[in-house]
């Protein structure tokens, strides 16, 4: 395997180039990466010193003025692109060529608090509601309290338990913000203050690892409230309640702060007000945005714990330890993630919205006398395992836990192969829909001679057409 070194002429251009603006923030970079022939067109017009400004890494053992030589490219030959930097973070990290990825994630970071401004920029009629930036680092008591949405006084009691710990006496980071609303957050919990203070002081706990770039997505509180954000954008104060719920959190009362992050829902709702789509509309779709996503990251997190933190334990390291090192893992598979997300939120978006243009295709060629649509009325299928009670009495919750991931690989394809989809999950048993009832019917037969073939309990499946109504996701 090759090995590289860190080209400090390209880290030093990257670095030009975000300074001078000159980079493009959203790319698919398979499309933009220079090819062999872009590559030589540049040689041809531009020196290597110009051509190895382009690059992160040198090739050791690579003559110098030759494209061996340079590895790592970030951008397309003309401007940067940030999802150049994340090929470079990633490719550096499955191989293992630390210095590489550590300058590419250096820059990535760069390039983020660089364009901040422009990717949080204030939604329309509510750029007087977000707080005053203030320098990293340099947030007041004051300024930390509300942030945190904490009383001032108990950011004294912290720093008096040594839990936070000002820069200078006085001025508190992002990363202090977080510490204070997680520790209320502990507290409320059940877990004593006192105790955490302890083992913190005693090295057994540490929260520094909420300093950690993971942790920057999590907002802060704004200094508006719920009612005074529903008379300045005139949006219902009872639509503005289920933003909050929306992102996981109890319903507030109108006097509470509204997060940060919850003014970036309002652009879409006022465009969706104002297109005359009704608020009860608006309020079904957030609360259907906000179970699957609860589902999502219930599900991500579970996973992080047993494939990341859960083998750093066991590994020999303590839990300040664990902490420190997995929020180091979390910030460089978060972008990765989020793309991963992304990218398959589309690829749902594309299959929904083809289905959903196939009626408007039908509904043309049938007014125009061209074709005659079958009408039939959609179904809902219910599928269980018998005697799942009995097994989880008998072989444990492990064994019944194995068996519901089992039956859900087996159904999930039988229901998608007949044009349905599992639509809800009830640990032995699913519900499916189908737009017609006799796809639903062969794929209840598959299902069951399915799960007999995997010397699973034996399914009982049973199936009903009609009207069918749809509500927040299921």
């Amino acid at each position: 395997m090759a090995s590289y070194t860190v080209n400090r002429r390209g880290v030093a251009q990257a670095r030009k180039l975000i300074k001078a603006k000159r980079y493009v923030l959203n790319s698919n970079w398979g499309d933009v990466q220079p090819k062999a022939a872009d590559e030589n067109a540049f040689l041809k017009d531009h020196s290597w010193q110009e051509y190895a400004g382009w690059f992160l890494g040198l090739t050791e053992g690579a003559a110098d003025e030759t494209k061996a030589r340079y590895a790592f490219v970030y951008g397309d030959l003309r401007r940067l692109h940030r999802s150049g930097l994340i090929a470079c973070v990633y490719r550096a990290a499955e191989w293992r060529h630390k210095e590489v990825e550590r300058a590419a994630y250096k820059l990535l970071q760069e390039l983020d608090a660089a364009t901040s401004c422009l990717t949080e920029r204030p939604p329309p009629k509510t750029d007087e509601l977000r707080l005053r930036s203030a320098p990293v680092g340099q947030f007041s008591r004051q300024e930390v309290a509300e942030r945190a949405g904490v009383d001032p006084d108990y950011i004294d009691r912290l720093v008096e338990l040594g839990i936070l710990r000002p820069d200078s006496g006085t001025t508190f980071s992002p990363g202090d913000v977080r510490r204070a609303r997680w520790v209320q957050s502990f507290e409320r919990a059940g877990v004593p203050l006192e105790g955490m203070a302890t083992a913190v002081r005693d090295g057994a706990l540490s929260f520094s690892y909420l300093d950690a770039t993971a942790f920057d997505r999590f907002a802060g509180v704004s200094r508006t409230t719920f009612r005074e954000l529903s008379e300045r954008t005139g949006v219902p104060l009872d639509l503005l309640l289920v933003v909050r719920e929306a992102h996981g959190f109890a319903e507030p009362r109108p006097e509470d702060h509204v997060r940060e992050d919850e003014l970036a829902a309002m652009p879409a709702i006022e465009l969706q007000l104002s297109s005359g789509i009704q608020p009860e509309m608006i309020e079904r779709l957030l609360r259907a945005y906000g179970e699957g996503l609860r589902r999502i990251v219930e599900t991500e997190t579970d996973w992080y714990r047993t494939e990341v933190q859960q083998p750093l334990l066991e590994g020999g390291m303590s839990e300040a330890e664990m902490l420190t090192a997995q929020a180091d893992v979390g910030s460089r598979m978060a972008p990765f993630m989020e793309q991963a997300l992304l990218s398959i939120y589309h690829g749902q978006q594309e299959h929904a919205w083809s289905k959903s243009a196939v009626e408007d295709v039908e509904g043309a060629l049938e007014r125009a006398g061209l074709y005659r649509r079958v009408h039939r009325p959609p179904a809902v299928s219910f599928l269980d395992i018998s005697g799942y009670t009995r097994l989880t009495e008998e072989r444990g919750d492990e064994a019944a836990a194995e068996l519901a991931t089992t039956l859900a690989t087996l159904v999930r394809g039988s229901s998608r192969e007949h044009g349905g989809q599992p639509v809800k999950w009830l640990g032995d048993g699913v519900m499916f829909y189908f737009p017609n009832p006799g796809d639903g019917v062969l794929a209840a037969l598959d299902m069951v001679e399915g799960v007999a073939a995997h010397d699973l309990p034996p399914a009982r499946v049973g199936i009903h057409a009609g009207p069918v109504v749809f509500q927040e996701g299921d």
